[in-house]
């Protein structure tokens, strides 16, 4: 990747934060600029705070205090765009703006154009905790759409941050990992797979699930199913959303963790309490690889880093 440009933001777009932002910040964000212009990427979020440190993706705060930061959100495409917007505290969903309770942030931004929001995280313990900050496109697909397409994985744009609270000794949260080891010939050929089936099915690739009709309160029964085509094993978190807010993915498990073995699948038992409310409802499933490690940390040959996010495929539930 090309350095970024030493221009600086043009006159007109919004300021970075109120209060100071080094000039490599900056730089970074005049960078995202002209990329997501000269390339159509379409979106940019960028986030600074006086929390931060010389780490980029590290933030440290005292106990005791919220996290506050300033996130610059863009759409340059030449059409408006519907985005939701969402937090996870420790794969946990959390109100995340200034001054409002509500977990997901929903606007229209307007084409070519910036929107400034003010981040403020309720006091968090002491310790290391995983933040991500989660933009999806378009969303509420069936509720808005009659030609929604289930089957189709929403485009979102993730931001993963680590913030320390108190010492630099402080814990990281403990969770209890589920191993898998079954080889996986399509990991061994270097077919990545994610996605969901219903009941009893477990192949993604012949029978993916993309629609179900229920009753109010219904039991709804999936499985979620995913790879490793690589030669060191990794650690994911799965987290399921349902019209964008955090429900648990099974009775047991809010979220699920676990660990990968070098070329070997999983499959995951989850289940959903159909909502109460009649109509259309969008599912989907998260996937996370390598919770909790560690940003500050240079990637290696023998111990690669990845902080990926990947959406499962919608599934349009019908509630009647």
């Amino acid at each position: 990747m090309p350095a970024p440009p030493a221009a600086t933001a043009p006159s007109g777009e919004t300021p970075p934060t109120a209060w100071e932002t080094p000039e490599s910040l900056r730089r970074e964000l005049a960078y995202l600029r002209q990329m997501a212009r000269e390339h159509g990427d379409g979106f940019i979020f960028w986030l600074d705070s006086p929390h931060r440190t010389d780490t980029p993706q590290v933030f440290r705060t005292t106990a005791g205090r919220p996290f506050r930061a300033r996130a610059i959100v863009g759409n340059y495409e030449p059409a408006p765009m519907r985005a939701a917007s969402l937090c996870l505290v420790d794969y946990a969903q959390r109100p995340w703006l200034a001054g409002s309770p509500a977990t997901v942030h929903r606007a229209v931004l307007p084409a070519r154009t910036e929107a400034s929001l003010d981040v403020a995280i309720a006091e968090l313990p002491p310790g290391v905790h995983d933040v991500v900050f989660l933009t999806f496109f378009e969303p509420d697909g069936p509720a808005a759409a009659p030609g929604f397409s289930s089957g189709t994985r929403p485009p979102l744009s993730f931001h993963r941050i680590t913030v320390v609270v108190g010492e630099a000794s402080a814990p990281r949260p403990a969770v209890t990992l589920a191993r898998f080891g079954a080889p996986d010939r399509w990991a061994r050929e270097g077919l990545w797979i994610y996605g969901l089936t219903r009941g009893e099915a477990d192949d993604v690739l012949d029978a993916p699930w993309r629609e179900e009709a229920a009753a109010p309160g219904a039991a709804v029964s999936y499985r979620v199913t995913l790879n490793n085509p690589s030669a060191t094993a990794t650690t994911f978190a799965l987290v399921a959303l349902l019209d964008y807010e955090q429900v648990p993915l099974a009775t047991e498990h809010r979220v699920f963790y676990g660990e990968l073995a070098p070329w070997s699948r999983a499959t995951v038992a989850g289940a959903l309490t159909a909502p109460a409310a009649r109509g259309l409802h969008e599912l989907l499933v998260l996937r996370v690889d390598n919770p909790f490690m560690d940003l500050s940390a240079p990637a290696s040959a023998a111990a690669p880093l990845s902080s990926i996010l990947h959406g499962s495929e919608r599934v349009r539930l019908t509630v009647r």
